[in-house]
């Protein structure tokens, strides 16, 4: 009897295991289907944060988020300075796409004003940092101006690590006016060139210290004779005040060429979530 009831069971359990969800499975068969749940590796904690205001480099990965004040401030050449005061918010949207979203003031000889709004699309060639050179980025940007014509630029973002505590990042980039501004003559003022940007970890991501390049060819209309030649070139620091909580980021430039800005500097204070 006890042989019998041990036979018994053991039948009964080969066949409850070769009987799952429906799937009939022999003896030592694999089941005709298998899930696998792949993810997005994370990117560096470095790429996470905009160590060059002037630069960009990489995207946020998915479902990561930022909140960006900025102050810039522009003079030209014999010219009174002017300052830009924007709030940015940044969210990437799946681990190809960042999205960036602007407002955007102006102070101009005594008056705060809107200047416009920026929306802005980063869109990685492949979503996985590391795995393809200078983890390349296409960046599109439509800038509609208050009062003026609206302005669209592309990018090639480009970059890494060049040795452990070295990160370095180039753009390559072309702008121009694409709509008439307030006047019937339609000037399309392009803009193109690169920056670039180099940065040191002197304590990690807690604080960086490197510099910043622009390059630049700019003229008011295509049937211009003359491009004018831009070239500035500044410091920058990057530090985390409070982990992600508050980020601080700033960047000088210094025109060394006639036709340059004369400065052209970036303080962006920041809070990831």
């Amino acid at each position: 009897m006890r042989t019998l009831a041990l036979a018994l069971l053991l039948c009964s359990a080969t066949a409850h295991a070769q009987q799952t969800d429906g799937f009939s499975v022999g003896p030592g068969e694999p089941p005709p289907y298998q899930t696998t749940v792949r993810s997005t590796p994370r990117s560096p904690e470095f790429t996470q944060d905009r160590t060059f205001p002037g630069t960009r480099f990489w995207k946020l990965d998915a479902g990561r988020m930022q909140v960006e004040t900025w102050w810039r401030l522009r003079k030209k050449r014999h010219q009174d300075a002017f300052h830009i005061f924007q709030l940015e918010f940044e969210v990437g949207l799946s681990p190809r796409v960042q999205l960036d979203i602007y407002e955007n003031l102006i102070y101009e000889n005594g008056e705060l004003r809107q200047e416009g709004n920026q929306i802005e699309a980063r869109i990685a060639f492949d979503p996985v940092y590391g795995r393809t050179p200078m983890n390349p980025v296409l960046y599109l940007e439509w800038h509609p101006l208050h009062l003026g014509p609206d302005r669209a630029e592309v990018r090639l973002l480009g970059g890494g690590a060049i040795t452990p505590k070295l990160l370095g990042a180039v753009n390559l980039f072309y702008e121009q006016n694409i709509t008439h501004g307030p006047t019937p003559e339609f000037i399309a003022n392009p803009e193109l060139g690169l920056t670039a940007g180099a940065s040191y970890a002197l304590l990690g991501q807690r604080l960086r210290a490197g510099a910043e390049l622009k390059l630049a060819f700019e003229k008011e209309h295509f049937s211009d004779d003359r491009w004018e030649k831009q070239l500035l070139v500044g410091p920058s620091l990057s530090t985390r005040l409070y982990c992600e909580r508050l980020k601080l980021f700033a960047t000088m430039l210094f025109g060394l060429t006639d036709d340059a800005k004369q400065l052209d500097g970036f303080l962006i204070l920041a809070s990831a979530f």
